[in-house]
């Protein structure tokens, strides 16, 4: 290999144009690299550049790194078995905007940050709408897993860095955000009642009142089997959730799996739903009324359900997952230490909770002080002056 002078076609001499010059390498599987340069300086730089990469490992075929981002992340989704994997891998496409066309080789940390300021202002090429911060943080964290799929498949070699969150941000929950009781029933019989173009929608009545008495998750109460009801201890299992789609799936994390004790109205309101309606042979507690029989609800179903109810009925704007902080408040208010709300709620440790619930705790100032006043010996001997010594030189 190396370089080879290589003359356009025709006579250089008599067209008085200069000659091209070829330079040519093989790669570790033998096959022939070459490309035209104006100077024979230019093509052996090249080679040897070629060469020196090849010899250090770091060799990249011209083919893979001329590979777009939406055909790696295209290949990423086919390998996806799982629906609630596919579904999540269609929507990064969906979501990759200017940087799906772009060599996978070629997208630097300042393109990967510009495409992320849009999706939290605005995605132009979709209809201007704009993601939210935490599943924004999640689409950022899914094109990180597809650039290092490509750094492990060699078409480059690293990934770029880039200092964003890649998870949901942690957010504390303020007082004020938190719904009151006479909120939460409202809001529980506002969708079992139909308005305008509202339909009613009795079986988020029924959910709602279970995830404010329980603290479940919309994707764990909608995955909730009779099985995982213990009516007689009045306790729910957490043993699975629900994805998109209706597929059930394993819990969130290992910490989700728990056992909850529960208010006895909230097993007497799962009692009522059933004996209204039956199981069927799905064995969920709550599925769609029309469509597919057995169908189950997933979040998306839920979020669709809630939301013109809140527009129709002029509600207090909020989420399905509000009702999970009212359940952590009620806990709290009560008097309940961290370790027992961290079990119930099914965070994956005591940090978590703390840094969402830790103001609504009494404060601890006033927790410790109250701690020592039971000490009466002390307390009635404090603030009291040693008695004067007489004074032996006084006549």
């Amino acid at each position: 290999m190396g370089v080879q002078r290589r003359p356009k076609k025709g006579s250089a001499q008599d067209k008085g144009q200069k000659p091209r010059w070829l330079g040519r390498y093989r790669d570790h599987a033998g096959k022939e690299h070459a490309k035209n340069f104006s100077t024979e300086k230019e093509a052996k730089a090249w080679v040897a550049e070629q060469e020196r990469a090849l010899r250090r490992n770091e060799w990249i075929d011209p083919v893979d790194a001329a590979t777009t981002l939406g055909q790696v992340a295209q290949s990423w989704m086919d390998e996806a078995t799982r629906e609630e994997t596919i579904s999540a891998r269609k929507t990064l496409i969906r979501n990759l905007g200017p940087l799906e066309d772009m060599p996978v080789s070629v997208i630097k940390s300042s393109d990967i940050l510009a495409w992320r300021k849009k999706l939290l202002t605005g995605r132009d090429w979709l209809d201007g709408s704009v993601l939210s911060e935490a599943t924004t943080a999640n689409t950022v964290g899914q094109l990180m897993s597809v650039l290092k799929r490509a750094q492990h498949d060699r078409m480059i070699l690293a990934v770029p860095i880039v200092r964003v969150p890649k998870s949901a941000p942690a957010r504390s929950v303020s007082r004020q955000d938190l719904l009151t009781e006479e909120e939460v029933q409202r809001a529980a019989t506002a969708v079992a009642t139909g308005k305008g173009h509202y339909k009613a929608r009795p079986w988020l009545r029924s959910m709602i009142l279970v995830a404010a008495g329980s603290g479940l998750r919309v994707s764990e109460v909608c995955a909730l089997r009779p099985e995982d009801v213990n009516f007689l201890r009045h306790t729910i299992t957490v043993s699975r959730q629900m994805g998109r789609g209706g597929v059930a799936m394993p819990p969130k994390s290992q910490a989700s799996l728990r056992t909850i004790p529960v208010p006895r109205w909230v097993t007497a309101e799962i009692v009522e739903w059933l004996q209204a309606h039956p199981v069927g042979e799905s064995g969920w507690v709550w599925t769609r009324p029309t469509g597919k029989p057995d169908r189950p609800f997933d979040r998306s179903a839920v979020t669709h359900g809630l939301l013109p109810a809140i527009k129709a009925h002029d509600l207090r704007p909020h989420t399905f997952h509000d009702y999970r902080h009212f359940y952590a408040s009620a806990l709290i208010g009560a008097g309940v230490p961290v370790n027992a709300v961290q079990s119930a709620m099914g965070h994956a440790s005591a940090s978590i909770t703390l840094d969402t619930y830790s103001h609504l705790w009494k404060d601890s100032d006033e927790l410790v002080r109250g701690a020592l006043d039971s000490l009466t010996s002390l307390r009635a001997n404090c603030g009291q002056a040693a008695k004067k010594a007489p004074d032996s030189h006084t006549g």
